[in-house]
């Protein structure tokens, strides 16, 4: 005969059995989250919503009990949808910033009544936007109107100053412009760059050097617009780097513009005195000769150069 279970035994065996099942349970339910959200910046409208949705009122029902039981397991999502509403809002209110940014742009650097320090002011005030202020600085930038054009500069020199745009972001948006093919954007660009002069940082001074390179380089230079071409060529004065020697010279060689041969010629002496020995010698005897068979009517501005760099080389 089977034997017959004991009742201590079995009392026992079903406690056990309702502990775990306890257990089970219990590990089925999602982990409450402690989460703390910050609201400071989060207008008013999403904070109040907030509130009510975090603190139901005295008479909530039974349901509402209920839920609060288990609405930790629904933080995350909750969450996201707050996130989605103020990134919204934050889209919103950027845009508009931006449209106000454009607005101030052409009102302050349109009028012809700013002196200097008036322009600088105006530019200061703009520049504060930080990066919503950016698509005003694009299209100032790309402006034919000289002052607008100008202004777009002064204010992307106060980002640049002020760091209200991070700076290496600040001169890649800027130069990256360039690639738009479009002839007072690009002329804004390099102006903004001679504008700049010694502020840039050696990092972003060669961006801006690798960009002049690629698009300057031997023949590269006819196909560019002179006034153009004549600002890259003051930027090389401004930075003379040791590696372009065969830049200056090609543009002095093969750039249309009388101007920009000039300001390359003249950039010669002062770029060797950052060349070794041998470097020098190469200007002198390869480089200054064949610029006069190539431009001869830049020839007494040659010979001055070539009086210079012999004296820096003695």
């Amino acid at each position: 005969m089977p034997e017959e279970p004991h009742p201590e035994k079995s009392a026992s065996q079903a406690k056990q059995a309702v502990d775990t099942a306890k257990a089970d349970f219990q590990r089925t339910l999602p982990e409450k989250l402690d989460l703390h959200i910050s609201l400071e910046g989060i207008p008013n409208e999403i904070t109040n919503a907030i509130a009510r949705f975090a603190k139901p009122t005295e008479t909530a029902s039974k349901l509402k009990s209920f839920l609060k039981d288990y609405l930790p397991a629904l933080t995350p999502i909750a969450t996201a949808v707050i996130s989605v509403a103020i990134s919204v809002y934050t889209y919103k209110a950027n845009d508009h910033r931006s449209k106000d940014a454009i607005d101030k742009t052409v009102s302050e650097f349109g009028s012809k009544n700013l002196d200097e320090r008036g322009r600088e002011v105006a530019a200061i005030k703009l520049a504060k936007y930080g990066e919503v202020a950016l698509p005003a600085v694009h299209m100032a930038l790309g402006a034919n109107d000289l002052d607008l054009r100008t202004g777009g500069e002064l204010v992307a020199q106060q980002m640049y100053r002020a760091k209200t745009v991070d700076r290496g972001k600040l001169t890649k948006e800027i130069l990256g412009y360039y690639a738009e093919n479009d002839r007072p954007l690009r002329l804004g660009v390099v102006e903004w760059l001679v504008m700049m002069e010694h502020q840039l940082s050696a990092d972003d001074s060669r961006l801006a050097y690798e960009m002049v390179q690629n698009n300057f380089r031997g023949e590269l230079c006819t196909l560019q617009d002179d006034d153009v071409a004549l600002q890259a060529a003051k930027f090389l004065y401004i930075w003379c780097f040791s590696d372009s020697k065969a830049l200056v010279v090609g543009m002095a060689e093969h750039c249309p513009g009388a101007g920009t041969q000039e300001q390359a010629v003249n950039t010669l002496p002062v770029l060797a005195k950052n060349l070794p020995q041998t470097e020098r010698a190469s200007l002198l005897n390869d480089a200054l000769p064949r610029l006069r068979k190539s431009r001869p009517e830049l020839k007494d501005l040659i010979d001055q150069a070539e009086t210079k760099i012999r004296a820096i080389s003695q």
